[in-house]
């Protein structure tokens, strides 16, 4: 059994409200109503097994988003929200058949019995705009995952990876950005995040995967952007640099280790010309 097929539908609706409720105070609102359907099943191309192996995930889910809006000066905000988010399985993470993985050479595993993960967020914000493009910006968020989905090694003579469903997990970080123009061509942006990341796994989970005290898989505690911008006329040069911290890529089982993918830096150069 080494190929599927799949299939998902989307119906949705929303309502927004956009409030000036005073000179200095705006409240921007609304929801999302969404209905999906999702199906995957797993066969046998050649028709040697008659066995299937479906998978499908149906939810009916509310989203609300509320953004509340505060000038505190002629040219500063502080603004807090709430909204409701969600993550979900790839079709290839619900197909149960073996595949390798391109990078790293592991076998890898679909699992029929993933679910969706729903996303808690709440954000403070303070922002001062000092003209032109300049900003500065303090931002403090908490993220809390109903059953976030992670990447699972399961330790073996022939180890293989899996995708399961924790129980769940809690994202408190920091946030600081700040953007300046030099002289009339020049702007220069950064900004660093700071997250301290916790996941509290399922009862029958602790008794198998290693670390029963982590961070969440895939995330990172220090992230950092720097972009420097120079613009003549239509055409701009860009310089981007982008530093992901040390965070687990696949989590450890049956006493295996939870393998950590290091930060890294990337560095990219993009010219762009404006036309008519």
């Amino acid at each position: 059994t080494d190929a599927y097929r799949g299939e998902q539908t989307t119906t949705s609706g929303y309502g927004m409200i956009d409030l000036a409720m005073t000179a200095r105070t705006r409240l921007v609102a609304g929801a999302r109503i969404e209905r999906f359907d999702q199906t995957v099943t797993t066969q046998d191309p050649f028709g040697l097994f008659a066995r299937e192996v479906q998978a499908t995930n149906k939810n009916t889910d509310m989203f609300p988003g509320v953004n509340f809006v505060q000038a505190i000066g002629q040219n500063s905000n502080i603004r807090v929200s709430y909204s409701t988010t969600l993550n979900r399985p790839e079709f290839r993470e619900l197909a149960e058949f073996e595949f390798t993985d391109v990078i790293g050479n592991r076998a890898v595993k679909g699992n029929a019995n993933l679910q969706r993960a729903l996303i808690q967020n709440v954000d403070g914000r303070w922002e001062m705009f000092t003209g032109s493009r300049n900003v500065v910006a303090a931002s403090v968020f908490y993220k809390y995952f109903d059953k976030p989905i992670e990447r699972v090694v399961i330790a073996a003579a022939n180890p293989i990876a899996t995708f399961q469903n924790s129980d769940h997990a809690k994202n408190f970080g920091l946030e600081f950005e700040a953007g300046h123009t030099i002289g009339e061509n020049l702007f220069v942006n950064a900004n660093y995040t700071f997250v301290d990341s916790k996941i509290t796994l399922l009862p029958e989970q602790r008794t198998v995967q290693t670390s029963l005290e982590r961070s969440l898989g895939g995330q990172s505690k220090n992230l950092f952007n720097v972009s420097g911008e120079l613009m003549v006329g239509g055409f701009s040069t860009r310089l981007l640099y982008n530093f992901v911290g040390d965070g687990i890529s696949d989590v450890g089982a049956n006493e295996a280790p939870d393998i950590i993918e290091q930060g890294r830096g990337t560095l990219d150069l993009v010219f762009s010309q404006k036309v008519r």
